[in-house]
């Protein structure tokens, strides 16, 4: 028998290749570019009539569809992609810097842990 059969693990059986665009959607985004683009010249005219602010705003609203969007990041994010970031060169590291970064981070901690010591120290005497 010829064919594939439902439930092989490879993927779906039928409809569009993945990549390929739905073509009534690109049909669509067609005729409403046509119908954007020839209404331009109006809509700039009546884009100058507005008040500055309202200007502004609709300037503003406009770029939304020009600009990419931002994720928003957080620290934890920040965080995370720098820990990644610094296994990966301490895997592409030779041995002997890998060890020297190690000792450098145990110094800087005890450091760390050092001043706290003395600031809760100072604390109390205060």
């Amino acid at each position: 028998m010829r064919g594939r059969k439902s439930g092989d693990g490879r993927g779906r059986l039928g409809g569009r290749e993945k990549g390929i665009p739905n073509s009534i959607t690109t049909d669509i985004k067609t005729w409403i570019k046509v119908v954007l683009e020839g209404e331009q010249p109006r809509f700039l005219k009546n884009l100058k009539k507005l008040p500055p602010t309202e200007h502004v705003k609709a300037v503003i609203a406009l770029l939304q569809y020009v600009i990419p969007k931002q994720a928003p990041i957080n620290a934890a994010d920040i965080i995370e992609r720098e820990r990644k970031m610094f296994l990966s060169l301490l895997v592409s590291s030779p041995e002997t810097a890998v060890t020297d970064i190690a000792k450098k981070m145990v110094e800087l901690n005890f450091n760390e842990n050092e001043q706290e010591d003395e600031d809760d120290i100072n604390e109390c005497r205060a």
